[in-house]
């Protein structure tokens, strides 16, 4: 995994890096960091007398669901809304701040600044070079941006497959079967329920997978999926 040895400066309230520096209270409070958005399931929140956390407790994985049930984009977009206001300043992490952490940056940018997918991913590209969510994670945005209405009127802002050939996720020639093939498996890893292993969301109690997209408690742990309301432009997507 290429990695920064630094955060990246994204805009004046938001820091995007890995989880090292989101344990490192002096370098924290030295810029100024007063909230931290901690997009993994493992990294400790290491400061929580000194800093203001919100956890989102995903994997980088493509079936990954964050926009429904448990509905992890509407919340983190909340927290950011509350933790960019000023004097307020967030630092946004997962491991390396290449995928799942940059994923909820560019969402943020998206409803805050109507900017499209392929804009918001080039602002925060163009600061931290090595960001790369994963194709699941970029579908989702997609689909957030048509859903606010942010991209070209007929199509998405970007395509899918040429983003993950440009990620290096698999290494095949770029004809149309072949274009079809994976459009077709990344389908099926996104959709719920269609056979193991579908689309699936993290329970915020026990953080485990939950499956089945019917049910509105975790089927490992029995507790509620949804713990709180999010505003309304933040409500999660209707798969059913």
């Amino acid at each position: 995994m290429e990695e920064c040895k630094e955060p990246s400066i994204i805009t004046n309230e938001i820091i995007l890096g890995d989880e090292h520096h989101a344990q490192d209270l002096n370098w924290l409070q030295t810029h100024g960091v007063t909230h931290v958005l901690n997009c993994t399931h493992d990294a400790p929140n290491a400061h929580p007398a000194e800093l203001s956390y919100f956890r989102v407790p995903i994997e980088d994985t493509v079936a990954m669901d964050i926009r429904s049930q448990t509905n992890w984009l509407g919340h983190a977009l909340t927290f950011l809304d509350k933790a960019t206001t000023a004097p307020s300043k967030v630092y946004v992490h997962c491991s390396f701040g290449v995928s799942r952490s940059s994923t909820f940056v560019i969402a943020h940018l998206m409803v805050t600044r109507r900017m499209s997918v392929a804009a918001a991913f080039k602002f925060v590209r163009e600061r931290r070079p090595i960001v790369s969510p994963n194709a699941g994670f970029m579908t989702q945005l997609l689909e957030l941006e048509e859903a606010e209405g942010l991209g070209p009127e007929q199509e998405p802002s970007m395509e899918i497959w040429t983003y993950s050939q440009q990620r290096g996720d698999f290494e095949v020639e770029a004809d149309a079967e072949a274009q079809d093939a994976y459009e077709e498996w990344l389908a099926n890893k996104l959709t719920w329920a269609v056979y193991p292993p579908g689309r699936g969301v993290v329970c915020p109690h026990c953080f485990l997978k939950h499956t089945a997209i019917a049910v509105s408690k975790c089927e490992h742990c029995g507790a509620g999926l949804v713990v709180e309301e999010v505003p309304t432009r933040h409500k999660p997507i209707d798969y059913s």
